[in-house]
């Protein structure tokens, strides 16, 4: 029979306790970044002939990891907070492509690669509906290609010119549009950890009420937030979802197994 002493000691047991430790305590507190417009409506992915000439004309976000970023498509119930243009319905139509950086810095997708680089993530189609691309900054996830590692940076660009026509463009569009001041392109840096130099300052606090104006375009009544929207609409993460019933599993079968050892004595 064995010994209290033994049975700290089991090997099974031990593993069975990392295993639940692991898992509840890893960093799984899913927070929301401020949501992106994806429009060339947006201040972000506006410039000046400078930011141009100097190759500085995209969007940098540094991002820590496990954080969610709401990517959102033009549409008639938002509009970024200083944009005062009104955008046609005939000139919604964006795209976002997940490309490399040679593809980043030509605005030209290039070849399809593996982990879904140089793909197309986000259709822009339905100008008067909100339609949105959920980006969860994790190593893996059983529901995408996309990993996103610390240290690792991500490319992103638009080559739609707004046009529906111009949905299946790979290159050119509002990726560098230098007359308008637009490049609708994009890198995300995710963070080693909170130390990071480079993420030091970065705010994962959900949006204000103020980020992102709103209308129903006839009444001015405020409606609800798209990123309070998306969230509503999106499911849990899976591989949560999985991590979460694996630990209760695996707690169970502690409680059963020092149960019965009980008994046993």
């Amino acid at each position: 029979m064995k010994t209290k002493r033994a049975l700290l000691l089991d090997p099974v047991l031990r593993l069975r306790f990392l295993l639940v430790f692991s898992i509840c305590c890893q960093p799984g507190s899913q927070k929301y970044l401020e949501s992106l417009e994806w429009t060339p409506q947006n201040p972000k992915f506006q410039f000046s002939n400078e930011s141009f000439d100097g190759g500085r004309a995209y969007y940098r976000l540094s991002v820590p990891q496990y954080n969610s970023l709401m990517v959102i498509c033009p549409n008639p119930t938002t509009y970024p907070q200083g944009s005062q243009e009104h955008v046609a319905r005939e000139r919604r139509y964006e795209n976002l492509w997940y490309v490399d950086k040679e593809s980043f810095e030509a605005c030209k997708v290039g070849s399809p690669k593996d982990k879904a680089i140089n793909s197309r993530l986000l259709e822009c189609d339905k100008p008067t509906e909100l339609k949105f691309e959920k980006l969860v900054f994790q190593p893996f996830s059983p529901s995408s290609q996309m990993s996103f590692h610390p240290g690792t940076k991500h490319y992103f660009i638009a080559t739609s010119d707004g046009s529906m026509l111009s949905l299946n463009r790979t290159s050119g569009g509002h990726c560098s549009d230098t007359a308008r001041g637009i490049s609708m392109r994009m890198l995300i840096y995710i963070c080693h950890d909170k130390t990071d130099p480079a993420c030091t300052s970065v705010k994962t606090d959900p949006p204000t009420p103020r980020t992102v104006i709103f209308t129903n375009g006839t009444t001015n009544k405020p409606l609800l937030a798209a990123t309070q929207a998306a969230r509503r609409s999106f499911p849990i993460d899976t591989w949560q979802l999985l991590a979460i019933i694996l630990a209760v599993c695996i707690a169970c079968s502690l409680v059963i197994h020092s149960i019965c050892l009980f008994i046993v004595w």
